[in-house]
């Protein structure tokens, strides 16, 4: 679900999710589950958004996704996409996290980390649908109900932060620009 007309970001905005909402009326959640507000994780204040978790999926190669959505208006001038991103993944799954703009994917990350990493991307002018999406492609099954000596969080899938989400105006480019920083 992309937010209702009207909300969308044209100008400088940054959003370190400190009011303790989610999603706003800047942002949309959509798919196998829904983001949320999480204090577990941050990079700096009291709060993130999170990723669900969806390890409750059973059996083999079960697939989700689920999308953190934000728009920018049309008149957007366009800049610079700045976020701090932590991706919790586990061995047990193959996992990833893509922003897309406009459905046309500029970056994945497929390795877990244990600190925040931070992302710039370019953006061109005009209205853009920026999706961040977490797939889960479970590729083995729960195997704590054949070991239950094991944690479930070795077998859980992971899970992902994003901190620090900011659009700043500057020169148009012409494409996307992804850089890890």
């Amino acid at each position: 679900m992309i937010p209702a007309s009207g909300n969308c970001w044209n100008a400088f905005i940054f959003d370190n999710f400190e009011s303790g909402v989610f999603p706003s009326l800047l942002w949309s959640t959509s798919g196998d589950g829904s983001w949320f507000i999480d204090d577990k994780k941050t990079i700096g204040g009291s709060y993130s958004i999170r990723s669900p978790d969806m390890s409750d999926l059973e059996g083999f190669y079960s697939l989700a996704q689920s999308n953190a959505t934000i728009v920018t208006c049309t008149d957007f001038s366009g800049g610079s996409l700045l976020l701090n991103i932590l991706a919790g993944f586990t061995t047990s799954s193959v996992d990833f996290l893509s922003i897309s703009i406009d459905g046309r994917r500029v970056i994945t990350i497929v390795d877990g980390t244990e600190e925040f990493s931070t992302v710039s991307i370019q953006i061109s002018s005009g209205r853009h649908v920026i999706d961040f999406s977490y797939n889960q492609n479970y590729i083995i099954p729960n195997l704590s109900e054949l070991f239950p000596s094991i944690s479930d969080n070795f077998f859980g899938a992971g899970v992902v932060w994003l901190d620090n989400v900011s659009i700043t105006p500057g020169p148009a480019v012409a494409d996307y620009l992804p850089c890890l920083i």
